[in-house]
């Protein structure tokens, strides 16, 4: 089972030392993610605790994140791309991605012995940024958003959207969100997105601050090829 920790608060380490602990009365070896491992290590000495490399964290079961949305999110660069799920212990002021609080932390150890858990599937988003030539530059998934904002505060973005290859809208505006069900209740909602259910196989569309009276949201198939395209 993999472990990382919220990288400030003193709590996480609290919450966690009694998880490893747990593991460790079941036999259960705990892999660590992140500089925080060396403050386990202190708290609990007679408890291994290794290092994660590429590989062990590849075969870990499980990766159990102490932290808010944003530690759970971070945790997710390394682990989603190699299939690892993520259970969140929420120790931050937003806990929308968390399944648990940490005074559950030994209902936790019990149903990670018992593997009295469901793994749900979340959308995610493949992002590609293309240069004016037509060159691939950089490459990543999303698991929120995908957010297209302006460098310059006194001026506007002229946005053209396409869906499918189709145009759909030229909008001058701050800047565009592409989200996900997941990231519907995160930048999404603060834009004045749509709350989806987790489950659903959409996707956002969100104009910032548009200059105009008819722009909306909009929420398209999940497996739809957004392009965004705007000129300086």
């Amino acid at each position: 089972v993999g472990i990382i920790l919220h990288p400030a608060r003193e709590e996480a380490v609290d919450v966690a030392v009694q998880f490893v602990q747990g593991m460790f009365d079941h036999g259960i070896a705990c892999l660590g993610l992140g500089e925080r491992i060396a403050d386990l290590r202190q708290r609990l000495p007679g408890i291994e605790i290794q290092q994660a490399s590429n590989a062990s964290l590849a075969e870990a079961e499980l990766m159990v994140v102490f932290g808010g949305d944003g530690t759970i999110l971070w945790a997710a660069e390394g682990v989603v791309p190699r299939g690892v799920p993520l259970l969140g212990v929420n120790l931050g002021h937003v806990g929308f991605l968390a399944e648990l609080e940490s005074h559950d932390v030994h209902k936790l150890v019990q149903q990670v012995v018992e593997r009295h858990y469901t793994v749900e599937e979340r959308l995610t988003l493949d992002v590609e940024v293309i240069d004016p030539e037509g060159h691939q530059i950089w490459s990543s998934f999303a698991v929120n958003e995908v957010s297209l904002e302006k460098a310059a505060r006194e001026k506007m973005l002229d946005v053209l959207v396409e869906i499918d290859h189709l145009p759909v809208s030229r909008w001058s505006c701050d800047g565009m969100l592409v989200s996900t069900p997941t990231g519907s209740t995160a930048y999404s909602l603060s834009a004045g997105g749509p709350i989806l259910t987790p489950s659903l196989d959409a996707i956002t569309l969100v104009p910032m601050f548009p200059h105009t009276l008819s722009a909306r949201p909009l929420v398209i198939n999940g497996d739809s090829t957004i392009r965004l395209r705007f000129s300086h």
